[in-house]
């Protein structure tokens, strides 16, 4: 089941918000591990970056998948 696929079909201007969202988390989820980093939780930190890191490739992903 965590390997299944799906498929939604949703107009350029969703698709933009949902890219959007994304990267507005992964931004949000970078300042949190800076402050969790500057407190001393670095393996916190390290998770939260980690994050950041899939939610900025799934927004890419579908980014460079939508047509121009």
């Amino acid at each position: 089941m965590e390997n299944d696929l799906y498929s939604f079909t949703l107009c350029r201007a969703d698709w933009d918000r949902v890219i959007s969202a994304l990267r507005n988390e992964a931004f949000q989820l970078t300042q949190d591990s800076h402050r969790a980093c500057e407190k001393g939780a670095r393996d916190y930190g390290t998770l939260l970056w980690e994050e950041t890191a899939i939610l900025n490739a799934i927004a890419s992903d579908i980014d460079y998948m939508l047509p121009e």
